[in-house]
């Protein structure tokens, strides 16, 4: 790995952390298109790097709650242990699923996720929606 490969992921590391914590979204929703398009990683290699990356935000949070009080360690060792456990088991479980399964499964969690927390859902009355009559 050269020198400016190197200053390059530090960046990329330090726009994604500071981009994710200001606004409160994961790092691999900024990550993963980043390495992608910018870095000419495939899908899988930039997801596998974001959960390598996720791995390590997690770690520092754990500690700074832990300091604070707010989270009992154990607690927080468990969950990290868990999604690192589980994150492992369903990366290779991606390998021997077909692209167009996962691709409608993912628009579907979307869709799911948006209609939960969507405060203005789009409900149809009768004949016509909430969204046309705006």
């Amino acid at each position: 790995m050269s020198f400016s490969e190197v200053v390059l992921f530090v960046g990329l590391g330090a726009v994604v952390g500071f981009a994710g914590g200001l606004f409160a979204i994961g790092g691999a929703l900024i990550a993963i298109p980043l390495l992608t398009a910018g870095f000419g990683f495939t899908q899988h290699d930039s997801q596998g790097t974001a959960m390598v990356m996720a791995l390590a935000s997690a770690s520092v949070t754990l500690l700074i709650y832990a300091r604070k009080k707010l989270l009992r360690v154990r607690d927080g060792l468990i969950m990290t242990a868990c999604s690192t456990a589980l994150g492992l088991a369903s990366s290779q479980m991606v390998r021997c699923s077909d692209t167009s399964v996962r691709a409608t499964g993912i628009r579907r969690f979307q869709l799911r996720c948006k209609s939960i927390s969507d405060p203005w859902p789009v409900r149809s009355v009768g004949s016509s929606s909430l969204a046309a009559r705006w």
